[in-house]
């Protein structure tokens, strides 16, 4: 079990809170694990690049577990640091969560 992460700390900055408690962390790990494993044996890799499906392990999982990981998406969707227009985060919220 990891829950990992960190990151910043660098410059001055304030580092951004962690988007789940180390507890919450580990079960959506092993919860994303699970999914990865399964997606694996089906044809998702030939349908999907490899981003994708861990991208959708970690969203599902995290759905699961009621984590609020919109942060995090928006954080990850954008570019250069600049937070994604919410159009686009929205495209990608329905697009990952299959709606």
């Amino acid at each position: 079990g990891g829950g990992g992460g960190g990151g910043g700390g660098g410059g001055g900055e304030p580092a951004e809170p962690p988007v789940l408690a180390p507890a919450a962390a580990d079960a959506v790990e092993a919860s994303a694990r699970q999914f990865l494993n399964l997606a694996l044996c089906s044809d998702a890799p030939l349908l999907h690049s490899p981003q994708q499906i861990a991208l959708a392990a970690i969203v599902r999982a995290a759905d699961a577990a009621g984590a609020d990981i919109d942060a995090w998406l928006a954080r990850a969707a954008g570019e250069k640091g600049e937070p994604a227009s919410e159009a686009a985060l929205g495209q990608l919220r329905q697009r990952l969560r299959g709606g």
